[in-house]
């Protein structure tokens, strides 16, 4: 959606746009802003010299992660695997609540790095589709809710805070 990732200095996002849905392509995930009544949740991890990681989240399909055979700051290449595990209900709530604690954070950031990683979050319910773009985040609300979503998938990354 035009306006998702811009910043006070690059209004423009489209490069933007174009570069996250190049990995969402390759991953094969459904847009999440293109309209759909169901509620989902999604965190994209793009780390500059590292596989890009998704993993989304919805009360019909539980926890769908996909990890790519790329890097997240250069080509996405394939699949690499893909896992699909089931979700609690207090799993989903604490998700929902964590999800709308971010309602006061701004959207993005100024992305003042060269190199990192992509934290990109996003929310989607019948009526709004919300996202949150972080370079890197090392302490926070989206922080947490990031490596909390990394969780629900069943892997583990090494350091995780590291990129």
């Amino acid at each position: 959606m035009p306006g998702s990732f811009a910043t006070p200095s690059i209004p423009d996002d489209a490069h933007s746009r174009r570069w996250y849905s190049r990995h969402l392509a390759a991953a094969a995930e459904p847009s999440l802003s293109c309209g759909g009544s169901a509620r989902g949740y999604r965190f994209t991890w793009l780390r500059s010299f590292h596989h890009p990681v998704i993993v989304r989240v919805s009360a019909q399909a539980g926890v769908e992660a996909v990890e790519l055979d790329g890097a997240g700051g250069y080509e996405p290449g394939a699949v690499l695997r893909r896992s699909r595990a089931p979700l609690t209900a207090v799993q989903l709530q604490a998700l929902r609540a964590a999800f709308d604690a971010l309602d006061a954070a701004p959207a993005t950031q100024d992305r003042n790095t060269l190199d990192g990683a992509e934290w990109i979050l996003e929310r989607r319910d019948a009526s709004d589709h919300r996202v949150w773009v972080r370079t890197s985040p090392r302490d926070g609300a989206l922080h947490v809710l990031g490596q909390d979503m990394l969780r629900l998938s069943g892997w583990t990354f090494p350091d995780p805070q590291t990129y």
